[in-house]
C-alpha cells in the first residue's frame, strides 16, 4: 500500500498500481503486492474532513473506529486496540501517522515531487529516487556489518537513500505548505489507562492478541516449539479455539536424534506434552542436512531489509511448505519477541545502581555472574559502563574505532557497553569503518534514562524483533504464509513495561511474569522451565556443509561497495566452518556480511518498483 501527500499534479503512481482512495491534496495506492511486499489488511473509513485508514491488524469494530475519524485522532491510537497497527489520517491540510510501538507494521516515507509518499514497503518507495535502479544508503549498510542488530543507533534511516521510516510511537505530520514535524507518543514505562499489570494484565492482552489473529481465520497455525513463548500461544489459540469447535495446528521442527523412541528429548518432550491439550492438531517437521542454515541463499526472496530467518532459510522454507501442504494455513503465529519482551539484562543492574539499591545490585551479579560463569565484578563493570555512556558515545567510540584501527580503555569501555561487538573484524576495509564514522556523526541524539535504562532497553530490543519480524513476514508471503508475532503488539509491550523496573524480572530470571501468568494453562513441568534449547550448532554444521557457496558470496556487492575485503572474509568463514569462534570469525558480523551479501543480490535480481505520471486509475473499493 502506498499514497501520496501534496500537489496531485505533480505526483507520480506506481506502475500497476489500483487506486483505493483519494481526496483533494492526496491519493491511496494498493501497491504492494508489485513491490514483494505481503499485501497488508487495511480499514479505510471515509468522512467529510479526513479518510482514516488503519492498516494491519486490530480488534476494532467498525464504529469505533468511525467515532475516531470523527473527531480529533488521539495519540494513544496505536495501542488503543488489540493488535499490531499503524493508522494514517489524511484531511486537505495535512497528513498524519501513527506508528505501533514496536514498529511491527512500518511506514516508510520518501520526500519528492514536493509532496510526501508514504508505503508499507521501503522498496517500492526506493524506486522513487533510484533513477532506473534501488538507490542504496551505503552508510546504513555498513552501520548493520559495524552494530548488527541495533536499529536505535540508525534513527530513522533504512538501506534506501532518501526513504525513512517513521520512528516506532511517534505521530509524524505533513503539512499541506511542506512542514513535516514528529511529535514522541508514548515512553518507556508509562502507563496508559487502568488495564491491570504484571501477569494477570499479562495474561489478558496475550489472550487478546490471540483471539484478534485466529478468530477470524479459516486454518490458524502456531509454532510449538516447546518453550514458553509459542507453547503460551498454541494453548491460548487453542482455547479461543475449542468452543466453536475447531483447533489449531501447531508445528514442531525437530532433530531426528531428539525424537528417541519412547523418550522424546529436550524441547521437543516438552511440545509433545503441550499438544495433548483440546484443540491442538500436532504436526511434526523433523529436520535433515538439506535444512542446515546457510543454504539455499541463491533463491532468497527480496525483503526490505536482510531478514533474520535467512540464515535459516533452508529451514524455514520447509516448515512454511509444509505447512501450506498440510493445513493451508492462514494465520501463523510465532513466539517471536518473547525473549526480548519477558527477560530483561544487565541494565537492571545499572537500574538499581541508579537508584542507590547497592544491596540488591551486588546480589543480583553474584547470581547472573553463577549463571553465565564470570566473575561478579565483571557483571557490574558492564551495568556501571551502562551508565557511564551513553549509546551515542558507544556508537561514536565504535566508529573511531572501525576508523582507525585502535581504541583508547575508555572508548572500549564505551563502545562495549552498547554494541555487542565493538571491535571491528578483521575483513572490513578503512572505508567500511570511515562510513559507519559518519553514520554515528548523523545519529540522533539518543535518550540516557538514568535509572530507567531496563524499560528503555525492553522497547529497543523489541523494536528490532518488530522491525525484522517484518522483513521474515515478507519472505512468509512468498510462500502464502501470513506471520504474526503478538509478543511485540504495542498492548502487549505497554503492559510489560507498566511494572515499575525494580518489580521486573532480574536478569538471572526466565521469564517469571509469563509463567506465574499461564500456570494453570501449561502442561506440568513446563512453567518450571528455566531455560531453552537452541540450533547453535547447527550454523557451524551450516558454514561447513554450505561453505563453496558462501566463499562465493564473499566475492560480491559488499566487495565492490568497498566495504569488505574478499580475502579476509573468506578467511573468517573458513574459520567459523571449522568451528572456531571469538575474534577469527567475529560470528555476529559475520551473519550480518553474509544476510547482506545475500539481499543484494536478491534486490538485483527483482525488477524495481516503477513511478511514472500517467492519468489516476479509477477507484476501487476497500
Amino acid at each position: 500500500m502506498a499514497g501520496y501527500f501534496g500537489d496531485r499534479s505533480l505526483s507520480r503512481t506506481p506502475r500497476g498500481a489500483r487506486r483505493i482512495a483519494a481526496r483533494g491534496t492526496s491519493i491511496v495506492w494498493a501497491v504492494d503486492e508489485l513491490s514483494g511486499a505481503p499485501a497488508p489488511q487495511y480499514r479505510l473509513v471515509t468522512g467529510d474532513v479526513s479518510d482514516l485508514i488503519l492498516i494491519g491488524t486490530a480488534s476494532v469494530v467498525e464504529s469505533d473506529l468511525a467515532a475516531v475519524a470523527k473527531g480529533a485522532v488521539p495519540d494513544d491510537v496505536t495501542w488503543r486496540w488489540p493488535g499490531a497497527y499503524t493508522v494514517i489520517e489524511e484531511t486537505e491540510t495535512h497528513l498524519s501517522i501513527w506508528s505501533d510501538l514496536a514498529t511491527a507494521v512500518p511506514i516508510y516515507t520518501c520526500h519528492a515531487d514536493e509532496g510526501l509518499y508514504w508505503a508499507t514497503s521501503a522498496r517500492c518507495l526506493a524506486g522513487l529516487t533510484g533513477q532506473g535502479e534501488h538507490s542504496l544508503d551505503i552508510e546504513r549498510i555498513a552501520g548493520e556489518l559495524h552494530a548488527p542488530g541495533t536499529p536505535r543507533l540508525f534513527g530513522d534511516r533504512t538501506y534506501f537513500d532518501g526513504v525513512h521510516v517513521v520512528l516506532p510511537g511517534h505521530r509524524y505530520t505533513f503539512g499541506r505548505n511542506g512542514a513535516a514535524w514528529r511529535s514522541r507518543t508514548w515512553v518507556a514505562g508509562e502507563r496508559h489507562g487502568s488495564a491491570p499489570s504484571g501477569p494477570t494484565g499479562l495474561r489478558g492482552e496475550l489472550t487478546a492478541a490471540v483471539q484478534t489473529r485466529v478468530n477470524d481465520a479459516t486454518a490458524p497455525s502456531a509454532d510449538l516449539s516447546g518453550g514458553l513463548d509459542s507453547t503460551a500461544l498454541t494453548l491460548l489459540a487453542a482455547g479461543a479455539l475449542v468452543p466453536s469447535g475447531r483447533r489449531i495446528s501447531a508445528f514442531t521442527v525437530h532433530e531426528p536424534s531428539a525424537y528417541a523412541p519412547g523418550a522424546p528429548m529436550g524441547d521437543l518432550a516438552h511440545a509433545l506434552r503441550a499438544a495433548e491439550h483440546p484443540g491442538v492438531e500436532h504436526h511434526l517437521l523433523a529436520l535433515g542436512g538439506a535444512h542446515l542454515p546457510y543454504g539455499h541463499l541463491d533463491g532468497l526472496p527480496v525483503t526490505d531489509e536482510p531478514a533474520p530467518s535467512a540464515r535459516a532459510y533452508a529451514r524455514f522454507v520447509f516448515q512454511l511448505d509444509a505447512m501450506q501442504e498440510r493445513t493451508a494455513t492462514d494465520c501463523h503465529l510465532t513466539g517471536d519477541g518473547g525473549d526480548t519482551v519477558l527477560m530483561t539484562s544487565v541494565a537492571w543492574i545499572a537500574d538499581a545502581i541508579a537508584h542507590h539499591r547497592f544491596a540488591a545490585a551486588a546480589a543480583e551479579a553474584r547470581r547472573l555472574a553463577r549463571l553465565r560463569r564470570t566473575a561478579p565484578a565483571e557483571i557490574l563493570r558492564a551495568a556501571t559502563d551502562l551508565l557511564r555512556h551513553t549509546p551515542a558515545q558507544g556508537l561514536a567510540a565504535s566508529a573511531a574505532w572501525w576508523h582507525s584501527g585502535h581504541a583508547t580503555k575508555s572508548e572500549r569501555a564505551a563502545a562495549s557497553a552498547w554494541l555487542t561487538v565493538a571491535a571491528p573484524p578483521p575483513w572490513v576495509t578503512r572505508h567500511a569503518g570511515l562510513c559507519a564514522a559518519s553514520l554515528a556523526n548523523a545519529a540522533p541524539a539518543l535518550p540516557h534514562a538514568r535509572g530507567a535504562l531496563t524499560a528503555h532497553a525492553i522497547v529497543h530490543d523489541a523494536v528490532e524483533v518488530g522491525r525484522t519480524a517484518h522483513s521474515d513476514g515478507q519472505l512468509a508471503a512468498h510462500h502464502g504464509v501470513p506471520l504474526h508475532n503478538p509478543f511485540v503488539d504495542s498492548r502487549v509491550l505497554a503492559v510489560v513495561l507498566s511494572v515499575p523496573v525494580a518489580a521486573m524480572p532480574r536478569p538471572s530470571e526466565y521469564k517469571p511474569q509469563i509463567r506465574e501468568a499461564l500456570a494453570n494453562v501449561y502442561p506440568p513441568g513446563l512453567a518450571a522451565r528455566t531455560t531453552k534449547g537452541n540450533f547453535a550448532s547447527d550454523y557451524f554444521a551450516g558454514l561447513r556443509t554450505n561453505l563453496s557457496a558462501l566463499l562465493d558470496l564473499a566475492d560480491g556487492r559488499l566487495s565492490d561497495l568497498g566495504l569488505v575485503y574478499t580475502d579476509a572474509l573468506r578467511a573468517s568463514i573458513r574459520a567459523g566452518a571449522a568451528g572456531a569462534t571469538g575474534a577469527a570469525v567475529c560470528m555476529p558480523q559475520l551473519d550480518a556480511a553474509l544476510s547482506l551479501e545475500s539481499w543484494l543480490r536478491a534486490l538485483e535480481r527483482t525488477e524495481i518498483v516503477r513511478w511514472e505520471r500517467q492519468a489516476i486509475p479509477a477507484e476501487v473499493s476497500s
